[in-house]
């Protein structure tokens, strides 16, 4: 009894975050105007309106929009959204990013740089094999792309194929350094040693010296080869082609 007397407002208002987060905007609605309608200033029924109204707003504004620039749009307001880190605003964050992934299923090759893909999608949803799929098939597209490297040595990662994982940590930061994002990749090991390391450059030795055994092998190989060279007195480019040759190349991945 004492719940229903002096609890009803906060069970009501659980009910209508709830109902927002299934993307439900007419029952979350009328749930917040109840609590509303009896306590005028109540702050989680306000903050709740304010939610739906925004969100209602966004879908509304998606509605006459060119379909080519909707998914853009709304990961610009996902991403700017401030969700709080309680299980209903993480279920409406969820639900979004699904509604986003539904919007790009015909388009498995779309990419809005930095980071919009249907693979880095399904890496946020915490589907890590399809996300693996669908990140190779755009990397495929764009073999160059760091920071999609990156993104998939997440996806490996977290199939516990840490080995794999950090064979294409180290490509993408051999290949672009500046655009991998490291926070990124605070799940493994390597993360205490390259928060430290400000610069990109720096990263990818640091990163293979320490967790790429074919790193150490290769460079000791191709050092002892330039030093017995040298020892011979033969200083000339195949010097050069020892020390900076491709050992420092990963096996394709």
């Amino acid at each position: 009894m004492q719940l229903t007397l002096f609890q009803w407002d906060l069970i009501a208002v659980g009910k209508g975050c709830a109902s927002l987060a299934r993307l439900d905007f007419g029952d979350a609605r009328s749930r917040f105007a109840g609590v509303l309608n009896d306590l005028p200033g109540h702050a989680e029924a306000l903050r709740g309106m304010w939610d739906l109204q925004f969100w209602e707003d966004v879908f509304r504004e998606m509605e006459g929009m060119a379909p080519e620039f909707v998914p853009g749009f709304l990961w610009e307001k996902i991403t700017g959204f401030p969700f709080e880190n309680s299980e209903n605003y993480q279920a409406l964050r969820r639900n979004l990013l699904r509604r986003l992934l539904a919007l790009l299923d015909d388009r498995p090759t779309f990419y809005a740089p930095p980071d919009l893909c249907s693979g880095y999608l399904h890496l946020l949803l915490g589907d890590y094999p399809a996300a693996e799929t669908r990140l190779r098939l755009l990397i495929g597209c764009l073999p160059e792309n760091g920071r999609l490297q990156g993104y998939l040595a997440d996806a490996l990662y977290m199939q516990g194929r840490t080995e794999i994982a950090a064979a294409v940590y180290a490509k993408a930061l051999l290949l672009a350094p500046h655009e991998v994002a490291v926070e990124t990749m605070a799940t493994g090991p390597w993360w205490p040693l390259l928060k430290n390391t400000a610069r990109p450059w720096r990263r990818s030795m640091v990163f293979c010296k320490d967790f790429c055994p074919w790193w150490s092998r290769e460079r000791n190989r191709s050092a002892g080869k330039a030093g017995r060279m040298n020892c011979c007195g033969r200083r000339n480019r195949q010097d050069a082609s020892a020390i900076s040759g491709p050992w420092w190349r990963p096996a394709a991945i």
